[in-house]
C-alpha cells in the first residue's frame, strides 16, 4: 500500500494545486518541457571493495516544469520521473520519482491564505552505510515523498500589531517497508508589532507540533517565545528574548532514563545592518539542551556572495526532510531558478539516520561564491551533530566542496568540483571519509539540445572493512528541451 500511495499521490496533490490555483485567479503560465538520455560505465556497481561488478546502465528523463503567478496566487510544479535500465545480468531497473513543488493563495482578500508543498527524491537511510546513488545497488536509498498544506488566517490590527494563526499537515512515507511513514500536525500563532512601533518592536509566538508514526509512537515538539528589540540606531539592534520548552521526544532510552526536553529559553544579542547588502544576526542564551549560540551572516556584493550560520534546534529525521527542497528554488544572489536544469539530482550527504528518533540538530554552515562573465567558482562547508539521547547513536559529520564552472571558448562549458565528506560516532570508534571528484563538459548542439560527458571518482576509507570501496563513472548524456 506504501508504494502505491509513493507512485500516485503527488501527481494527484498537483491536480488539486492546480484546480484550486485557476479558482481563485487569473496568473501568467509558464511551461518547460525536456528529455534527457545517457548510459552511463560505473566499474564498482555494488560500492564494496571486493568482488567488484562493473556494468553499462542508461537512464531516460523526461521533465515537466510549470510556473504560475498572479495578483494572488503563486504556482511553482518541476517533476522529473527517472528510469535507469541495466545491461547487466542481476541488476535492478529503477525508477526514481524527483518532485518539487509549492502552492500559495490568497483565497479572502487580506486574510485567509493556503499554502502546499510536495517533494520526492531519492535519500539515504543510514549516513554510515553506502553512500552513492540510484546507479549504484546498495539498499541504502530509499524514494521520499513527503506533503504539507497549510491554511492559515492573517490580518493586520491597525497599525498596532500583525497576527497569524496557522495549521499545517504534514505527511512523510517510504518506499521501503523497513521505514516508519509519519503524519505530522501543527498549530501556530504569531502576533508582531505593528508600524506604529519604530523604535521598540516585539514579537509573541507559539508553535505546537504532535508527530504520529506508523509503528504507533508518538513525539510532541512546543515552544511559546516573545522577542523583543530595541533600535540603537540606524544600524544596530539590540534584541532579547524569553520563552519556554515543553517537549515529548521520542528515544531509544528507558523510561527510567527519560531526557530532560522542557524548560526556560532566553537569551540577548543583536542585529547589525551596516548596508542593504550586509546583515548579521547574533545571539547568546541557553535552553533546555544548555547553552545556545546563534548567528545568520550574509554579505554580497556585485559579484559575490558570502554566507555563514549556526543553529541549535530539536528536530528528527522527518521534520528534516520536510525542510529540504529537491531542487534548488533561489541562486546563492537570492534569485529565483524557474526551472532546473534537468541534470542528475544528487542526494545530500549530510542526512540523518531515517528513524523515529528525536535529537538536538547543532550546524554550522558556511558558503562562497564568485561569478564573472565566463563563469563561477564555489566553497562551501558544513559541520552537523545530531544529539541523540541515546549516546551511543550521536553522529557528527562534516563535509567541504569546491566547485568550478568555467566557459571554454564559445561552445564549451567545464565544470569541476571536489568534495571532502567524514562522518563519526562520538562515542564509539567508527569514521568514514569520502572524497569525490566530478568532472563534466558540455557542448550546445542546437539552441534547445545540449551533449555532456562526465567523468566521477569516488572513493571512500572506513573503520569498518565493509565500508571501503573506490569507484569510477563515466556517462555521456544528450537533453533537449521544448
Amino acid at each position: 500500500m506504501r508504494r502505491y500511495l509513493s507512485a500516485r499521490t503527488f501527481p494527484l496533490l498537483f491536480v488539486l494545486m492546480l484546480v484550486s490555483s485557476f479558482s481563485v485567479d487569473a496568473a501568467t503560465w509558464r511551461t518547460d518541457l525536456g528529455l534527457s538520455a545517457s548510459t552511463i560505465y560505473s566499474d564498482n556497481v555494488d560500492l564494496t571493495s571486493v568482488d567488484k561488478q562493473g556494468g553499462w546502465s542508461a537512464r531516460i528523463t523526461p521533465r515537466i516544469g510549470l510556473t504560475g503567478e498572479g495578483r494572488r496566487l503563486k504556482l511553482d510544479f518541476f517533476y522529473t520521473p527517472s528510469f535507469l535500465y541495466r545491461f547487466y545480468d542481476g541488476g535492478e531497473n529503477r525508477w526514481t520519482n524527483n518532485l518539487s513543488t509549492s502552492l500559495w493563495s490568497e483565497l479572502y482578500k487580506d486574510f485567509f491564505f493556503i499554502e502546499a508543498r510536495a517533494d520526492a527524491r531519492r535519500d539515504f537511510i543510514n549516513p554510515l552505510g553506502a553512500t552513492g546513488d540510484d546507479v549504484n545497488e546498495t539498499d541504502n536509498t530509499t524514494q521520499t515523498v513527503t506533503t504539507s498544506i497549510s491554511p492559515y488566517i492573517q490580518t493586520r490590527l491597525s497599525s498596532y500589531a500583525d497576527v497569524r494563526v496557522g495549521y499545517t499537515y504534514s505527511r512523510v512515507w517510504f518506499d521501503e517497508n523497513r521505514l516508519s511513514g509519519s503524519d505530522g500536525h501543527r498549530a501556530d500563532f504569531s502576533l508582531t508589532s505593528g508600524q506604529r512601533f519604530q523604535v521598540i518592536d516585539w514579537t509573541v509566538t507559539g508553535d505546537f507540533q504532535r508527530v504520529e508514526y506508523s509503528r504507533g509512537d508518538h513525539s510532541v515538539f512546543a515552544k511559546f517565545l516573545t522577542r523583543v528589540g530595541y533600535r540603537v540606531s540606524n544600524h544596530w539592534r539590540i534584541n532579547g528574548y524569553l520563552g519556554y520548552d515543553d517537549n515529548n521526544f521520542l528515544t531509544l532510552a528507558d523510561a527510567a532514563n527519560e531526557p530532560e526536553s522542557d524548560g526556560t529559553a532566553y537569551g540577548l544579542g543583536a542585529t547589525w545592518n551596516p548596508s542593504p547588502r550586509t546583515n548579521l544576526d547574533f545571539a547568546y542564551g541557553h535552553r533546555f539542551f544548555g547553552d545556545n549560540f546563534y548567528f545568520d551572516f550574509r554579505h554580497q556584493a556585485r559579484r559575490s556572495v558570502f554566507t555563514a550560520s549556526l543553529s541549535h534546534e530539536p528536530y528528527n529525521a522527518r521534520n528534516e526532510l520536510l525542510n529540504r527542497d529537491t531542487f534548488q528554488r533561489v541562486d546563492a544572489f537570492g534569485n529565483p531558478i524557474s526551472y532546473p536544469s534537468g541534470e542528475e539530482v544528487l542526494i545530500d550527504p549530510d542526512t540523518p539516520a531515517l528513524t523515529t528518533e528525536d535529537y538536538v540538530r547543532r550546524q554550522l554552515n558556511v558558503g562562497y561564491v564568485l561569478q564573472n562573465k565566463r563563469g563561477s567558482a564555489g566553497l562551501s562547508g558544513y559541520y552537523t551533530v545530531r544529539e541523540y539521547f541515546d549516546e551511543r547513536e550521536d553522529i557528527d559529520t562534516y563535509g567541504l566542496t569546491g566547485s568550478v564552472s568555467h566557459a571554454l571558448g564559445n561552445r564549451i562549458r567545464s565544470s569541476t568540483s571536489l568534495s571532502w565528506r567524514r562522518w563519526e560516532l562520538e562515542n564509539e570508534d567508527g569514521r568514514d571519509t569520502e572524497w569525490l571528484l566530478n568532472l563534466g563538459l558540455t557542448r550546445p548542439l542546437s539552441r534547445r539540445t545540449n551533449v555532456s560527458l562526465n567523468y566521477l571518482y569516488r572513493d571512500r576509507s572506513s573503520d569498518d572493512p565493509i565500508n571501503k570501496y573506490t569507484e569510477n563513472r563515466i556517462s555521456l548524456s544528450l537533453s533537449s528541451s521544448w
